[in-house]
């Protein structure tokens, strides 16, 4: 298994190229455009094609050749008779020639800035996949030699869709497997690993564990009945903590909390912050101030949230969920951002009405309050689920 320190390193010296593809090839451009204020888009365009053509070049070669020392390296690791790695560098002169037209509109738009740094993203991107493309191709030579691969995220902050990949596990080299795991968004610095015992989800970084991060989505799933691969579902990836997502267990955090105020909390509020936890989302409880003129419940994925527990009918949680919106009026006259609008978490679990009904009487709500940026609710469920609601 590959230890958390030496997969910091092999991260750390792909992002050196990548910062160096990215910021050789922005630099060039923006300084060519800054020396030549009066360029047509044609012109800058050309330009900016060949300091790609240049710059890209050498970044994927030496991502490339990054890639294939380090698949040497986990080969002897491993104790694997392989032959010696081949480079794979994805440069392509057409990809290029796209890329400078699309981001040429950038020009057209009066944003100069914003083309070379669209210029520089690719180059960052190219040396990406010259890195991922060596250890694809070797692993595909040596299929038939017991390598498989695996998709590892460089860190725990990541996407729905890359998570999801990555709690695929190792799998040998097909076609199938291939188009399903080589696939890449803008940015993405995730990493084909290569693995050689033959399960599927060994662990091959150390804190990735693919079987818990398939467990885990699975998990969200179920408490949501969000579908992977939907914009519902990575909504809820997303507000999801990521050491949970990676397996870990969590819990709300009472830092700063006193003794005597955590003896104050009620039953149903210890309840509900361990629901939360229990679902993935980690909650930073805020203690009442009773001297103040409103207070808000809890701080959590870096918004203020504020907590209903409801036990009447419709009726009754459509007024809760006015109480809460109006607490926003008064905490915004009190110097609360702006920026900070109605987020309410509804926990219906002794609640008269039917979850359908309370996600009916929510979304409307949403529809009342739009002026106030009443936009996003969760809803405790009966089930114990607990979805995201946006408007």
């Amino acid at each position: 298994m590959i230890s958390a320190s030496q997969w910091d390193a092999y991260n750390a010296a792909v992002e050196s190229i990548r910062e160096g593809a990215r910021s050789s090839v922005e630099g060039e451009v923006a300084a060519w455009l800054a020396a030549n204020p009066d360029a047509t888009v044609a012109e800058a365009r050309e330009e900016a094609k060949r300091i790609m053509r240049g710059a890209v070049q050498d970044y994927d070669r030496s991502a490339a050749a990054l890639a294939a020392e380090w698949y040497d390296a986990q080969g002897r690791a491993n104790g694997a008779r392989l032959d010696r790695a081949v480079t794979a560098p994805a440069f392509s002169d057409a990809q290029v020639d796209r890329v400078a037209r699309y981001k040429a509109s950038r020009l057209v738009e009066g944003d100069p800035s914003s083309f070379a740094a669209g210029c520089g993203s690719f180059a960052a991107d190219s040396a990406m996949r010259s890195l991922n493309d060596t250890i694809l191709r070797n692993v595909r030579r040596d299929r038939k030699k017991g390598v498989r691969y695996a998709r590892v995220t460089s860190g725990r902050k990541t996407c729905a869709f890359c998570l999801m990949l990555a709690g695929r596990g190792a799998v040998y080299w097909t076609r199938e497997s291939a188009g399903a795991l080589n696939r890449w968004h803008d940015h993405c610095t995730c990493k084909v690993v290569p693995g050689y015992s033959g399960d599927q989800y060994e662990v091959l970084v150390d804190g990735h564990d693919p079987k818990k991060i398939e467990s885990r989505l699975k998990e969200v799933e179920r408490l949501t009945g969000a579908k992977p691969g939907t914009p519902e579902f990575s909504r809820e990836v997303e507000m999801r903590d990521p050491d949970w997502l990676f397996g870990d267990e969590i819990e709300a955090s009472y830092e700063g909390w006193s003794a005597r105020e955590k003896r104050k909390l009620a039953d149903h509020e210890k309840r509900e912050h361990s629901l939360l936890a229990k679902s993935g989302l980690r909650a930073f409880p805020i203690p009442t101030d009773r001297s103040a003129p409103a207070n808000i419940d809890l701080w959590m994925n870096g918004e203020f949230w504020e907590l209903k527990s409801v036990t009447g009918d419709e009726r009754r949680v459509g007024q809760r969920l006015d109480e809460a919106v109006t607490k926003w009026d008064r905490l915004h006259e009190l110097g609360l951002s702006l920026d900070s609008t109605p987020k309410i978490i509804v926990d219906n679990t002794n609640g008269k009405a039917d979850d359908e009904a309370v996600l009916r009487v929510i979304v409307a709500k949403m529809a009342q309050h739009a002026d106030k940026g009443f936009d996003a609710a969760i809803l405790m469920g009966k089930d114990g689920t607990i979805a995201l609601v946006k408007k």
